[in-house]
This record gives structure tokens, sequence and C-alpha cells, in this order.
């Protein structure tokens, strides 16, 4: 497979998530980018900032700031100060968004029954593999676009931890590339 093909099956893969959120979109009146911010927020404790959507979701700082006002004013969401830095604020979802993270929780499992229909057991954990054995990529060009980990746990993954992923050393007898 090419660069470019893997890329464009990559973004039909995005775009297929893209329309299945989109259903949640219509049911509840929200956006996609307010339903990408609640998801985000449900999927990711800790990660609980503004910046840290942007940073991870690689959405614009305009849009984000715009779709947490209108999910403020909808009640789905609220600001709250960090105790120790004033210039931090996280977002925490309010009771009202759980019908939507149910229904997100839904999508994303018949996402990844579509996505991974057929594969054996092996293949998932091969798949599963490939893709941590290669996050050091996402560090190696974080410069770019500001990426810590796309693959969730930063301190598991970083090549910092396991030095050996960043210099082309087999992981479980497979062939890496030196990078």
């Amino acid at each position: 497979m090419n660069s470019t093909h893997f890329l464009v099956q990559f973004r039909q893969l995005n775009k297929l998530y893209e329309c299945m959120l989109k259903e949640i979109c219509g049911r509840h009146k929200l956006t996609l980018i307010e339903t990408t911010i609640i998801s985000f927020l449900y999927n990711n404790p800790g990660r609980d900032t503004a910046a840290d959507i942007v940073e991870l979701r690689m959405l614009s700082k305009g849009n984000v700031s715009q779709a947490v006002e209108l999910l403020i004013q909808k009640s789905l969401l609220k600001r709250i100060p960090d105790e120790n830095d004033r210039r931090r604020i996280h977002l925490e979802l309010l009771p009202d968004a759980i019908p939507i993270t149910n229904e997100i929780d839904t999508i994303k499992e018949t996402f990844r029954t579509e996505l991974f229909h057929g594969f054996s057991k092996e293949e998932l954990a091969l798949f599963d593999e490939m893709v941590r054995a290669n996050a050091h990529l996402f560090y190696k060009y974080a410069a770019c676009g500001g990426i810590e980990s796309a693959w969730g746990n930063a301190e598991a993954t970083s090549p910092h931890r396991h030095p050996e992923r960043s210099r082309g050393i087999p992981l479980a007898g497979r062939k890496t590339l030196d990078v």
C-alpha cells in the first residue's frame, strides 16, 4: 500500500466515524464539533481543557472556544477553574450530557465492529501492537502539530520510556523501520 492510498483510507475512516456521529448531532441539535468535544471529554479523563482538545483533536482554537460556549449555554458543560493555576480552566460534562455519551458509546462500538469485521483475535492483537509500536512517530513529528500522543497514555507510549522503539529495534520479533 502506498502512502497516498493509506492516507485516503485513513481519511475515509475518519469521515465514516463523523457520519455516524452526525446521527447524534441531529437527535440532540448539536454541531459535529460540539459532539466531538463531548466525546473527547467523556473518553479522556484528565485531558479536560480546551487546550487539550485543540492539541489532541487538531481542531482550531476559535472553533473549540465557540463550541464550548454553546455547550455551556445548552447546560451540557461547565467550566471549573484550576485550583493551582488560575489560567487553566477545566471543562466538565454535566448530567444532561449522559444520554449523548451513552449514544457515543453505542456509535463507537458499532464503528469498531464495522471496522474490524472478520478480523481474528490474533489479527486484532497484531493491529494493536503495530499502532503502539509506531506511536513514537507521533512524538517525532510533535513539533509540526503539537500532538503528544494520538493513542492514549502519553507516558506509556513515550519513546523516552521505550527508547528501543525509536531506534528501530524489533518488537516481538517483527522488523521495524529505523528512524
